[in-house]
């Protein structure tokens, strides 16, 4: 905005932008090797067991997995298996 109070305020919104970039950065990824559930929404790795793995969402979807490293994004209660052969 215009006025000495905007051009003070540049440096500290370049800061928070980057205080949050880092936070995102520093998070991991969770892995699915052996299997499990999202703990919350977001990006999981699957496939990293070398082998095809099956996804099903809360709402009753499924979907197989690439068997190499692969991410997706998935809601929260998603479970994962870690190889096609457990699911039944």
């Amino acid at each position: 905005k215009d006025g000495p109070l905007g051009l003070a305020l540049v440096p500290i919104i370049i800061a928070l932008g980057a205080l949050q970039a880092a936070t995102v950065l520093a998070t991991p990824i969770p892995q699915f090797a052996e299997g499990g559930t999202m703990q919350k929404d977001g990006l999981a790795l699957v496939g990293d067991g070398g082998r095809r793995e099956v996804v099903r969402t809360p709402d009753g979807q499924l979907m197989v997995t690439p068997a190499t490293d692969t991410l997706m994004n998935l809601p929260k209660g998603s479970r994962i298996y870690k190889s096609i052969e457990y699911v039944r």
